[in-house]
């Protein structure tokens, strides 16, 4: 979507783009944000996708590589290209318009009826995109200490990281994009290990929660996934489940699943509290999403993979509490 009949009104602090359908607000840790640190961000993305947006014949042209053994990986070039050379809008309408096809861990909530969004604090991050009825799209600064080896030294490393908050269904849902955990390439390749990180999940659902007053909760999704899972939606490949009196761990064979394979272990499990599942997605099912993980009583859904279509990681979750 392009952007037109565009008014801009400027300050200090930040940029506000105003269109037709939708309103970006390009805050300071954008427009202070440097290349590096959009490269970084839009490495977050599936390649497919951001060589729909910007085109690896023009990001080529514009870093003057040439088609023949390309020195760089395509998505090294489309990343430069269009953190250098596309407006810093553009970049934002990009994450917020194909957040759903990255990789990430989601966190369902059962809220009272009426919260609305805008009440919620979110500590050390920047709105920069969402307005009433629409999700809320979040970047914030990570700063990671990592220890190097060979020699052995310490160093620091700074990402963008984006999350949303929407109301779906009548839950919030709080989706973050993983972040990449092996940064060797970031330092020549180099053995490396995380030490700590500025900011994590734990830390803003828990200002999240605060700032709720307590009237927020995780979401039991059981009943939603298990009905998705008898209609043939999805299957189990691996699964750790809650016996009467232990824990059990069940893998299946040849990504096999659960409930056509094995059936006499499926009618345990319809009933058993589910811990930690892999499930895969019907191969015949509209849906690019191949594969997550879920912690039903947790109210978590990680998604693992990258899907090839906007939107298909909504579906999923919207399907498992349609069904809830």
């Amino acid at each position: 979507m392009q952007l037109s009949h565009v008014k801009r009104a400027c300050s200090k602090k930040y940029v506000v783009l105003v269109s037709h359908r939708f309103i970006i607000t390009l805050m300071s840790i954008i427009t202070n944000a440097s290349t590096e640190n959009l490269e970084r961000l839009l490495h977050l993305f599936p390649v497919a996708t951001l060589r729909a947006r910007w085109p690896l014949k023009e990001a080529r042209k514009w870093s003057k590589q040439p088609k023949e053994m390309p020195k760089e990986e395509p998505k090294d070039v489309v990343c430069g290209f269009a953190a250098n050379a596309r407006p810093r809008s553009e970049l934002v309408e990009f994450v917020q318009e194909n957040f759903s096809c990255c990789k990430q861990h989601v966190h369902v909530f059962t809220i009272p009826k009426g919260l609305n969004i805008s009440t919620l604090t979110v500590p050390k991050a920047e709105k920069i995109h969402g307005g009433t009825g629409e999700p809320y799209l979040y970047l914030t600064q990570v700063i990671f200490s990592v220890v190097i080896a060979d020699p052995a030294e310490e160093d620091e490393i700074e990402f963008l990281w984006p999350f949303r908050l929407e109301i779906m269904s009548g839950h919030l849902i709080v989706r973050f994009v993983t972040m990449e955990k092996n940064l060797s390439s970031y330092f020549n390749g180099r053995h490396c290990w995380i030490k700590d990180r500025s900011v994590d999940q734990e830390g803003i659902l828990l200002a999240i929660s605060n700032s709720s007053k307590g009237e927020i909760a995780k979401t039991d999704l059981h009943k939603g996934i298990k009905k998705l899972w008898d209609d043939g939606f999805v299957d189990c490949r691996r699964t750790k489940y809650k016996k009467p009196y232990s824990v059990a761990d069940e893998t299946m064979d040849h990504e096999l699943g659960i409930r056509v394979s094995n059936p006499e272990l499926y009618t345990v499990l319809k009933t058993a509290t589910l811990l930690d599942v892999v499930f895969q997605v019907d191969k015949g099912a509209a849906c690019t999403v191949s594969a997550f993980h879920m912690s039903p009583s947790e109210g978590t859904v990680i998604f693992p993979r990258y899907s090839e279509k906007k939107g298909d990681t909504d579906h999923v979750i919207r399907e498992i509490l349609r069904h809830n």
